[in-house]
Order: C-alpha cells, then structure tokens, then sequence
C-alpha cells in the first residue's frame, strides 16, 4: 500500500504543489486507519482518536464530508439494526469529540458559524454557479484514463481481484471504511468534476489500501507473488512519467514563478487570481490577498479593491486592458508587466480606490 501511494502519479503530483489538499491526505489517512483499527477490534479508543481526527480533517478542505460519511456508514453496519442504540451512541460521542477537535484547530468553524456559512456557499457555488462542475463525469474519468493509463491499471486489477476474494479476508470490516470512502469519492465526482488532480490525492490513500489488500490475499496463491511485482511496475512508470514531465515542464517558463518573485519582499495588499492565493500565502505571509474568479465582473473587481483599499491588481495583458478602460477614473495610478517570455503576460495594476 506504501509503495502503491508513494508512487502515484496523483500523490506525486498533490505533494510538489501547494494546496490544503495536502494536509487532508494526512488527516484522512489517519483517520482511515483509526477507523479501519475500531472496526477490526471494536474498541471504543479507536472510535474516538478517528472521530478528533475527523475533526481535524474538517479544517483542512471541504471533500472532508465524505470521510464523515465513511466514518458513520462504518459504525450503522458494524452494529446493524439489533445494535442501533450502541451506535447511536458512538455517533453522537464522536460528533462532539469531532466538535472539540475542530474548534481547537479552526475556532471560527463552530463557534463563530465558520463551517456553516462555508459550506452554505459552496452549496451555492456547486449548485446554482455549477463552479466544480465545467465538464460531465464521463469526460473527467475519460480523461484520465486515456492520459495517464498506468495510473489505473493497477487500481482496476486490484479492485476486481478484491472483489472476488473478498470474502476471503480475515479481518474484512477495517477494509469497510477505505472502501466506502472510495464509494461515496467516486459519486461525489459524478457532480463535482473540476480536473485537477491533487483533488483526488486523498482516494487514492483509500486506493493504496485496497491494493495493499488484494495483494496480500493473491500473495496467498501459486504464482500470487507476481501481482505485487506487477503492481510495483506499473507504479515505477507512473512515477518515471511523471518525473519526465517535470524536467520538460521545469525548462518552461511559468507566470507562477515570476508573480511569486515580484511580490517576494511585498507587505501591502492584492487582488490576484485565486490560484496564485496558495503560493503567496506561503512565500509572501505579510502580503494580504484577496483571489479573484475569471467570471467576476468589472462591479465585482472594483468592490474588492475598495475593500483593500491602495493595492496590486494582478490581471492577464487582455484583462488588464478591459479593467483600465472600465475601473473608476484615477484608479490606476500606474502598471507593470511581471511575467517575462510567458504567454498571456502577466501585468500588475496600482490601484487606489477613492470614493468619488
């Protein structure tokens, strides 16, 4: 499973970017395997240490919801129907321990109604905007597997041969909670189906264990040595792909790396696109940002900059000329290209908002 996940093309790819997907990986993975510990041994202790990192996992990204459905679908058929008032009770003792572990590493999520408003706009967001929603599920998966084959062949090959020997499994309730979260990650991508890939890293966690079983059980067999040998290959040219596209990849040019160095040694204010808000955060942390969507219009722009007041705008060549021709007049106090040799350029924009 270790070396399923270390080599994945995906995991590869959410470990060398910064995102808050990274840290859910972790949490949901330990979460799993607290999960996967109670429902082997049903010890209580277990129940709550994964209920405190449910917890956690709940300040990292939105996704985490899943793995609070995995966690209470574990417990219901654990316990079943004759049983229910012992699973209820767990539940409701692992929601407040998930409450106390949320709060102490997110405050605002419970005591100020954080959480709450969040996930109310991401309702709206996902549903009425259709923002995580740009392409139909069968185009995503599509995709990817015609662009990164090796990726799946040895998810496939070994979620068929789980399936088939399944029963065979000694101590098969701690796989329930890697597999319910797979289930309910791979429904969830049937409406959210936005392709980037360091969204997925926290599946294959769940994946990697699902693997690691087949292995396990087909190792068993004459001959079952050769499918952790194939899993292993497959692997290593996920891994020697990926390794070639970031050599090719790194001799490019990218606005990435120049936007970052321009506002390395920055302190005021900007409005920048929304992917950029990750890699400033982290490069420039007295830099206050603010991420702007390419769908925001000129109404939208201008509320945000008069939010920060005197600030960087930081715009596309084309875009940048459709703000100058529609922000406020005496606005823009002046403009500089940041991106060299990098189609489309990158241009920053002084802005000081007034209130005429």
């Amino acid at each position: 499973a270790g070396a399923f996940y270390g080599l994945n093309r995906t995991a590869l790819t959410a470990a060398t970017i910064i995102t808050q997907h990274e840290p859910f990986a972790v949490t949901a993975c330990f979460s799993l395997i607290f999960l996967g510990l109670f429902a082997k041994h049903r010890k209580t202790v277990y129940w709550y240490v994964a209920a405190a990192c449910l917890g956690v996992a709940f300040a990292t990204v939105e996704i985490s919801i899943l793995l609070d459905g995995a966690a209470i679908l574990t417990v219901l058929v654990l316990y079943g129907k004759q049983a229910w008032r012992t699973a209820l009770g767990l539940i409701l003792k692992g929601i407040a321990i998930f409450a106390l572990a949320a709060t102490v590493v997110w405050p605002k999520s419970l005591v100020w109604g954080g959480a709450v408003k969040g996930y109310l706009y991401l309702v709206y967001i996902a549903v009425a905007r259709k923002t995580f929603s740009p392409i139909g599920p069968v185009e995503l998966w599509g995709f990817k597997l015609k662009t990164y084959p090796w990726e799946f062949v040895s998810v496939v090959v070994a979620c068929l041969i789980l399936a088939a020997f399944f029963r065979h499994v000694k101590n098969h309730p701690a796989v329930w909670p890697f597999l319910f979260y797979a289930l309910f990650f791979f429904l969830a991508t049937t409406v959210a189906t936005v392709p980037y890939t360091y969204y997925h890293c926290s599946l294959f966690v769940a994946l990697a264990v699902l693997a690691g079983t087949s292995a396990g059980l087909i190792s068993k067999l004459r001959l079952g040595s050769l499918l952790p040998a194939a899993i292993l290959v497959a692997q290593g040219v996920q891994a020697w792909t990926y390794y070639d596209e970031q050599v090719k990849a790194q001799q490019e040019p990218v606005a990435d790396t120049d936007v970052v160095a321009y506002f390395r040694d920055h302190a005021g204010s900007a409005l920048v696109p929304y992917y950029h808000v990750p890699q400033l955060h982290y490069y420039s942390p007295k830099l206050k940002t603010i991420g702007y969507d390419t769908d925001w219009s000129v109404d939208r722009v201008a509320q945000a900059i008069a939010q920060l007041g005197p600030s960087d705008l930081v715009c596309a060549e084309q875009q940048c000329r459709a703000f100058e021709a529609s922000l406020p007049n005496g606005w823009i106090q002046g403009q500089e290209r940041i991106t060299r040799d990098v189609k489309p350029e990158m241009w920053v924009l002084r802005t000081v908002p007034t209130r005429d």
